[in-house]
């Protein structure tokens, strides 16, 4: 009797070799799933593209940009020399808004809190949500070619709160500031 046990014990091991390595494939491709969300994550990008600009350390460039902000659509082109704009080419606005002549270092400044932080809309985060960045960044030299704010609901923020799907306010989803089309051109 005790020879019978002896084959059936050994077919038990195999089985669970094999399902310990389906474990471990699992929970290799779920970690992978994480490295990489948390890679494309806003504030990942946001930081490394900031990091890349400071990296370059490029004191003296041309500048040229779209700002949309509150009541204002404006395009300028500046010369900019140790993060400071010492010459305008070109800026106006249409709109009642001011034209802000935004350095890199200015925008990074400007959007840091939205990418960083949790911020919420004017009505509170169960509303809209929070702020988050969505930006495009030119790939060597880090600076943003296109960045804006857009409203993200955090869906399980509501679940835990019992909001899911529940809307009690006027939605407004208004864009805090934009830049588009931004363009450098670098500078002796």
């Amino acid at each position: 009797m005790d020879d019978d046990l002896l084959p059936n014990q050994k077919n038990i091991s195999p089985v669970l070799l094999i399902m310990g390595l389906i474990i471990l494939l699992v929970l290799a491709v779920i970690g992978l799933a994480f490295w990489n969300t948390l890679q494309s994550s806003p504030r990942t990008q946001f930081t490394l593209a900031r990091h890349r600009w400071e990296v370059n350390s490029i004191s003296h460039y041309r500048m040229n940009a779209s700002y949309y902000g509150y009541r204002s659509q404006c395009y300028y082109d500046i010369e900019v020399l140790q993060g400071q704009a010492i010459r305008t080419f070109t800026s106006g606005c249409l709109g009642s808004g001011d034209s802000k002549n935004f350095t890199v270092d200015g925008i990074f400044k400007n959007f840091e809190r939205y990418a960083t932080q949790k911020v919420c809309s004017p009505n509170g985060c169960y509303c809209e949500g929070n702020y988050v960045v969505r930006a495009t960044y030119e790939e060597t030299l880090g600076y943003p070619q296109r960045i804006t704010t857009i409203f993200r609901r955090d869906t399980l923020n509501d679940l835990f709160h019992g909001k899911l799907g529940v809307q009690q306010c006027l939605r407004t989803d208004p864009v805090v500031e934009r830049f588009d089309r931004v363009k450098i051109v670098i500078l002796p």
